[in-house]
């Protein structure tokens, strides 16, 4: 996608970023304001295992237990 945003003269930033560390999501949040300036729209492409336990997302905690 990243690919054919720049071929139609879009500004893009693809960024690798595991939502299930905040370490990660915090790096590109720095770097997105870095590039951009701010953030306008965010998208998160994020799978979740089969193995994971069934429960309302606002339950899902990150893994250091931050909020």
């Amino acid at each position: 996608m990243a690919q054919s945003i720049a071929k139609e003269e879009g500004e893009v930033l693809a960024l690798y970023t595991n939502v299930s560390e905040e370490e990660s999501t915090q790096e590109m949040a720095r770097k997105t304001i870095e590039y951009f300036g701010r953030i306008d729209i965010l998208i998160n492409n994020a799978a979740i295992s089969t193995t994971t336990v069934m429960k309302p997302f606002a339950k899902f905690q990150p893994k250091n237990g931050m909020r």
